[in-house]
């Protein structure tokens, strides 16, 4: 699974357009001054950029500074230390593509949706209106918060970006077919 910095807090729309949270998917991000930083989400190390780390390389320094957490704070991230009962040297399995853990029960595995919402994200982008103040930030980007009204869930900027990058009022300004 990769990481999720994105869905760290899932929310689901509800009758009536409440945004409710239904799980979360908590990391942690080790930072020291003139080192790499280090996440840990789901059991699993990654790089600041996102790319899993091995075990074997995540470095000393992190070992030492996650030895300081509590109990409840490892367990929420998938954290087991060397020196705990139960440490493996082999990367967690993830039971399917789809399977994200419940933190409030870790036990439970949640089975995630893999059909698309309609409408997809780049076509929300794309049908929002030039002609209208609240589809756009005041530096001409994208409103997440348009987004989120009509893709039901939280989009990112990051997201928004990978799907229409470079994307803005005056691009859709442009793109308007006149009759």
């Amino acid at each position: 699974m990769p990481l999720q910095l994105d869905k760290v807090h899932v929310h689901e729309k509800q009758p009536g357009g409440a945004m409710v949270l239904i799980r979360t998917n908590a990391y942690i991000r080790f930072v020291k001054q003139e080192e790499a930083p280090c996440i840990i989400q789901n059991g699993v190390w990654y790089s600041d950029g996102g790319p899993k780390i091995k075990l074997a390389d995540v470095p000393q320094w992190v070992w030492t500074q996650a030895k300081k957490m509590t109990e409840e704070g490892k367990r929420k991230v998938g954290l087991v230390l060397p020196s705990d009962p139960g440490f493996k040297e082999s990367e967690p399995e993830i039971e399917s593509p789809g399977a994200v853990q419940n933190l409030t029960d870790p036990s439970e595995k949640i089975e995630e949706s893999t059909e698309e919402l309609p409408p997809d994200l780049i076509e929300t982008i794309y049908a929002l209106r030039a002609d209208d103040d609240a589809h756009w930030t005041k530096s001409g980007l994208p409103s997440l918060n348009v987004l989120k009204e009509r893709m039901g869930h939280y989009v990112s900027r990051g997201d928004v970006d990978a799907h229409a990058p470079s994307y803005n009022r005056k691009i859709a300004a442009a793109n308007i077919v006149k009759e």
